[in-house]
């Protein structure tokens, strides 16, 4: 029986079409992956597209770094963060993370600090970083991805780092693949209160805010209370801590942004961003 030659060029043509959507699929995913596929509550991971090999295989190791020194963290802190993924005889690794508070919802921000091999996108309430292009390091069978993870400007308590990541011996496709799941806990510093309740009823004012020589702190309590007032940097290291006094000297500070911290108790009950300008 003679198959029409029509429809031999619409099966041809519909072949190549498909074809070309499962290459562009792939080939799109190798450069950014779905959002959602980060092992977290509600979330799938890797092995949706990547399904070959064994989840988190011994000989490989997947890692999230956090650079807090060993501590909690502070509101509107900045930290240095890195997710390393290692797997001999591999190629092309890949990776997504998002951070959750303990209800599953957004904490804090991402911000990328390398355009060309990371990407930073949002949905369903929740922030994403992920490889921007497949990585391929021929000489450590390893990948390492660095960005910049912002604290939530308040305690929301643990938050929770997920990550999964894929590694592959050749250019990654939907049936290549060794998928690996991480989570990183870190809770809030312990010095940092998680409520203001100490002094909710007592106005605080910073002024003036930004200040190039002295900063100014109206706030009115019992002269009996033990405050103290801390100064951090944006990378929540402290960089004094003393009594609580009316006028601070800001004089000898590198002109940028800090935070200032009202502890009693030895909890933080009260913080604001000031900016010092030279």
């Amino acid at each position: 029986m003679k198959v029409p030659v029509t429809k031999i060029i619409i099966s041809f043509f519909l072949i190549a079409t498909l074809t070309a959507i499962a290459a562009q699929f792939i080939y799109s995913y190798s450069y950014t992956p779905p959002l959602g596929m980060t092992n977290a509550p509600n979330e799938s991971n890797c092995s949706v597209c990547h399904n070959v090999g064994q989840l988190n295989d011994p000989n490989g190791k997947m890692s999230i770094l956090l650079n807090n020194n060993d501590s909690g963290y502070l509101p509107d802190s900045i930290y240095p963060t890195q997710v390393n993924l290692q797997l001999d005889s591999n190629l092309y690794f890949g990776f997504e993370l998002t951070v959750l508070d303990s209800a599953g919802n957004k904490a804090g921000k991402l911000i990328m600090k390398d355009s060309n091999n990371t990407a930073v996108a949002s949905q369903g309430g929740r922030e994403y970083i992920s490889h921007f292009q497949a990585w391929q390091n021929t000489s450590s069978d390893s990948a390492t991805w660095q960005f910049d993870w912002v604290a939530p400007s308040s305690n929301v308590g643990e938050v929770i780092f997920y990550a999964s990541g894929v590694a592959a011996p050749s250019a990654p496709s939907i049936a290549i693949g060794t998928v690996f799941t991480t989570m990183l806990r870190v809770s809030a510093d312990s010095i940092f209160s998680s409520t203001e309740e100490l002094v909710s009823e007592k106005k605080i004012r910073v002024f003036p805010n930004p200040s190039a020589g002295f900063l100014f702190l109206d706030f009115s309590f019992n002269s009996n209370d033990a405050y103290f007032v801390n100064l951090f940097d944006l990378n929540g290291t402290l960089i004094w801590k003393e009594p609580f006094r009316p006028r601070l000297n800001i004089n000898e500070l590198n002109s940028g942004t800090y935070l200032l911290a009202i502890e009693f108790s030895e909890k933080i009950v009260f913080t604001e961003k000031i900016v010092v300008l030279k």
